[in-house]
């Protein structure tokens, strides 16, 4: 009698003579990661030049079905320090002398490194169309730029010490990096930013809190173009007392907001929409 080796539970792990295979229903779900979820490296075999935006949108639907807002997961820090990227952005004006935002123009880019004269560079340059065209439904395929948050304030790691940027996935997402060389120096009031330890939205400042509320509702097809996003904040209800929810919704009505806009007279937009941040006047 053969002896089956499957990664995941369900079904026995012995086969005898000729059996009817079948196509699995559940199988892939059931298969064990003993490490991943605690892993100081990142998971990097999606097939895509954008690997990472896909991670991030995992690691929200990782924290969505753990049912636990806060744990000590690599999904959770990866959400925790995608938040924070948002946060920096919510009160950019607070933090212009820790940070830069860098804009990576897609035409120019991709011409750049089709004409450049290192080998491997064109064929870069039809990779990256390539999968910007066929994630289409992820944003990509009309995008004209990528805004990516660069710190310059003290202990960066290199003049482009990127931690994140803005994605058409999950509005924000954060370096694998550990970034934790920062946190000393940027204060976000309740925690410090890209800490080890996470901090879920629940724990933050009311008015980050309220703003994520707003860029829910302002977007009509927020759950489409976001729907991992959209669920974590659903699963807040479950942490936050009903005169708290009532609370930031009255906050998310009577904050004012104002277009990032970059010194150079760049409007930052998601998904076609120019993305709000705090007025500086109310810093």
């Amino acid at each position: 009698m053969a002896k089956l080796l499957r990664l995941h539970t369900n079904g026995g792990d012995t086969l005898k003579g000729w059996c009817e295979t079948r196509l699995y229903n559940r199988d892939i779900e059931e298969i064990r990661d003993p490490n991943a979820a605690f892993s100081a490296k990142e998971m990097t075999s999606i097939p895509s030049s954008f690997a990472h935006l896909h991670i991030v949108k995992c690691a929200f639907q990782y924290v969505i079905d753990s049912r636990r807002l806060k744990g000590e997961t690599k999904w959770h820090l990866l959400v925790s320090h995608s938040l924070d990227v948002g946060e920096i952005l919510f009160n950019y004006h607070r933090y212009k002398d820790k940070f830069e935002i860098v804009e990576w123009k897609r035409e120019d880019a991709l011409l750049k490194l089709k004409q450049s004269s290192y080998k491997h560079h064109p064929a870069l340059a039809e990779v990256i169309e390539q999968f910007m065209r066929l994630e289409a439904n992820f944003g990509l395929k009309d995008l004209e730029s990528i805004f990516l948050l660069k710190y310059i304030g003290p202990g960066k790691k290199s003049d482009l010490d990127i931690v994140g940027g803005i994605s058409p996935m999950t509005l924000f997402f954060a370096s694998p990096d550990d970034l934790s060389y920062i946190s000393e120096h940027v204060d976000l009031g309740t925690h410090k930013a890209f800490e080890l330890k996470g901090t879920p939205l629940n724990e933050r400042d009311y008015y980050y809190q309220s703003y994520i509320l707003y860029l829910k509702v302002i977007h009509t097809e927020f759950y489409r173009l976001f729907p991992e996003l959209g669920s974590y904040i659903n699963f807040l209800q479950y942490y936050i007392e009903s005169n708290e929810q009532e609370m930031l919704l009255e906050l998310s009505n009577n904050q004012e907001y104002e277009p990032l806009v970059l010194d150079k007279g760049t409007t930052i937009k998601i998904w076609g929409e120019p993305l709000p941040i705090r007025k500086s006047r109310e810093m």
